[in-house]
């Protein structure tokens, strides 16, 4: 049978065949043989030259063929208007039968599922539960990785939309503006740490020296820092040497604690 490599062979049954127990171990071995290539073939051919070479016989099937075609029967049909005639065993037909039944049920299944798949097309619910916001609905990616990063994308909006709504501090479109030139992009939950512990204002002069230094994040926490142990950024600036002269114990050489601070930061 095209696609089924194997037939089922139960000893039992083909020992207790009655037409089985009455044949020579020449005329079994001729049967197997035959049922192999009906199965293989979907059908033998009836003509005796065929069944000659087919069951291994030769010269012999003559003599033998009587019990071993008492387990075939005659099949006919037409095909591109042409008639054929094959000998088919029963039990082998039946076996066919009954897988082509099989996998015709699980194509249809197949075929069910795909369809219904395709009718009802699903969507998918990204739910930001931390911004306590309604369900926003989007159709479904079309494949895994574009849905992950509309997730992600839709994720970061509702994040950025929803951030006061926690009782977060406002983070200004000045603030934005001048983050997106320090950094490139506007690192919100690290703005957000800095304006709640730092104010927006410290915040602000302390991205306006990192962007005359040229460095990022790290120095710009350091001038943060450097603000806490100076009192603000006023201060820091007198120790500098930019308002009334003076310079702190701590300002040997002229520098504040956050310019300190911002160069340890940075390696410098």
């Amino acid at each position: 049978m095209k696609g089924q490599p194997w037939f089922k062979f139960e000893p039992v049954l083909f020992i207790s065949d009655a037409n089985v127990q009455v044949m020579t171990p020449e005329e079994r071995g001729a049967y197997i043989s035959l049922l192999c290539h009906d199965w293989i073939e979907d059908g033998l051919p009836s003509d005796d030259d065929s069944l000659a070479v087919l069951s291994g016989a030769r010269e012999r099937w003559a003599v033998i063929k009587d019990r071993v075609l008492k387990c075939f029967i005659e099949k006919h049909g037409k095909a591109h208007g042409k008639t054929w005639q094959k000998i088919v065993n029963p039990k082998l037909e039946k076996e066919r039968k009954r897988i082509a039944e099989t996998w015709q049920k699980k194509a249809d299944a197949g075929k069910k599922g795909a369809n219904s798949r395709w009718a009802n097309k699903k969507e998918i619910k990204i739910t930001d539960s931390t911004c306590h916001t309604s369900a926003i609905v989007l159709p479904m990616a079309k494949n895994g990785n574009n849905r992950i990063k509309e997730e992600e994308e839709e994720e970061d909006k509702q994040t950025t939309i929803h951030h006061n709504a926690r009782g977060s501090p406002e983070i200004s479109s000045d603030l934005e503006n001048a983050a997106m030139r320090v950094f490139g992009s506007v690192p919100l939950m690290q703005l957000t740490e800095w304006l709640e512990k730092y104010g927006q204002e410290w915040v602000y002069e302390a991205l306006r020296r990192t962007e005359s230094k040229g460095a990022g994040v790290p120095y710009c926490r350091g001038v943060l820092e450097g603000f806490t142990r100076d009192g603000g950024p006023e201060n820091g600036k007198d120790r500098n040497g930019r308002g009334n002269g003076q310079t702190s114990g701590s300002g040997i050489c002229g520098k504040s604690g956050a310019a300190k601070i911002a160069d340890a930061y940075r390696g410098l």
